[in-house]
């Protein structure tokens, strides 16, 4: 009986967190509508640069990580664009984990096709060596470690999320291994204190 009573609230508790976020991906689509184009520019086919409507300094990349989805429960009702599809590097999409308006105006500005595609091949549709070249240009830029934190999310999610070959994998290790090793560089390094017993006769 007490079981019974946890498992239906742990079940109204996930339906609330779903449509909860379902309501912000709708809010987030709303945003976009009058979202400028001039603030979007293409890197490539699945890439482009989006300019932040409040701050002209501030600039985000959106990507594209797959042309379909199955089975994904949090999808916007007007652009039909799920919540697995793209990336963005803004704090919405990385922290909140939404559909932010950075993304929707991606699709509403440029017009993506969010119809069933056939994958161009084997593996994922997004070259993570090409996203993590372009995360590095933006370390130079802002070198802030919110910035830094926010680039790790992306990996985290594109490794997770994508099929990527060993090759492309070992190459990845081998990137954050420097990075790892360049930061315990960094560290100041801990001075030995020699402790004698407070007892001892001088």
């Amino acid at each position: 009986m007490v079981q019974d009573k946890w498992f239906q609230r742990f079940i109204k508790t996930t339906k609330g967190a779903k449509t909860s976020k379902i309501n912000q991906t709708n809010l987030q689509h709303n945003r976009a509508i009058n979202f400028p184009s001039i603030n979007i520019s293409e890197i490539n086919e699945l890439s482009w640069h989006v300019i932040s409507e409040s701050d002209p300094t501030v600039e985000y990349t959106v990507t594209q990580i797959h042309t379909q989805c199955i089975n994904c429960s949090i999808v916007c009702k007007w652009c039909k664009i799920c919540n697995d599809a793209f990336l963005c590097t803004c704090t919405d999409a990385t922290i909140k984990g939404s559909v932010c308006k950075h993304i929707h105006a991606i699709i509403l500005k440029t017009r993506v096709p969010n119809k069933e595609q056939p994958l161009k091949t084997k593996e994922s549709n997004v070259d993570v060596k090409s996203f993590l070249d372009l995360s590095a240009q933006k370390f130079k830029k802002s070198g802030t470690k919110h910035h830094i934190t926010d680039q790790l999310s992306i990996i985290s999610k594109l490794v997770t999320s994508t099929t990527v070959n060993n090759i492309t994998l070992g190459e990845i290790e081998n990137t954050l291994n420097k990075v790892i090793t360049k930061l315990k560089n960094e560290m100041p390094k801990l001075k030995m204190v020699k402790y004698e017993p407070t007892n001892k006769k001088t």
